[in-house]
């Protein structure tokens, strides 16, 4: 009878040892995955943050795209020659696709758009410039008004460029630089001025 309770003690024994192996190898297992979890969730914040300070960029960028929008409707408004009026109307439309384009940007990656330019309409400084003094005006006056705002907008754009950016909205914004260093050009060689942004 000793001899069984022995064996039963010893059977009992290595149980437990088993069973404590297993909880020990199951532990083993689970701390890894518990860190790799954990890590996933750190990376994941961090890629949130990324993907908010994008948004936020985006955003940012689609409202000097309206700015820009309305300051070229009004310098449209006040513009003497009808060619400069027709020009000033497509660029206006231009800064509209513009922002368009940033806003489906912004929705493809999750985020929600903006609906306005900054605060309350033109706020950069050429454009608020050019609007403090719309009338009387000649049309190389306007030229460089416009120009001014451009190389703000240009301002937003390297700033934005100077960032780690996902490569295709880096060529979304390089092809809008170009298009308003292009108009910067156009305008200030059209008002007589030989700087460019």
């Amino acid at each position: 009878m000793k001899q069984r309770e022995t064996a039963d003690r010893d059977d009992l024994r290595q149980s437990d040892a088993a069973e404590g192996e297993r909880e020990t190898v199951e532990a083993s297992i689970r701390i890894p995955e518990d860190r790799d979890r954990k890590a996933a969730h750190d990376g994941g914040s961090e890629t949130k943050n990324d993907e908010r300070e994008l948004t936020k960029l985006l955003r940012n960028l689609a409202a000097t795209c309206r700015d820009a929008e309305e300051g070229f409707s009004k310098a449209a408004k006040g513009a003497h020659r009808d060619e400069l009026r027709s020009l000033f109307t497509d660029y206006a439309a231009q800064r509209a696709k513009f922002a368009l384009e940033l806003d489906r940007a912004i929705e493809g990656r999750g985020g929600v758009r903006g609906e306005t330019g900054h605060s309350s309409g033109p706020m950069r400084r050429g454009w608020r410039e050019l609007e403090a003094r719309i009338r009387p005006k000649a049309d190389p006056e306007f030229m460089i008004e416009v120009a001014d705002g451009e190389e703000s907008g240009l301002k937003h754009y390297d700033r934005a460029l100077g960032m780690k950016l996902p490569q295709e909205i880096r060529e979304l914004l390089e092809k809008h630089r170009q298009a308003i260093q292009q108009a910067v050009r156009e305008f200030r060689s059209g008002a007589g001025v030989g700087r460019e942004g």
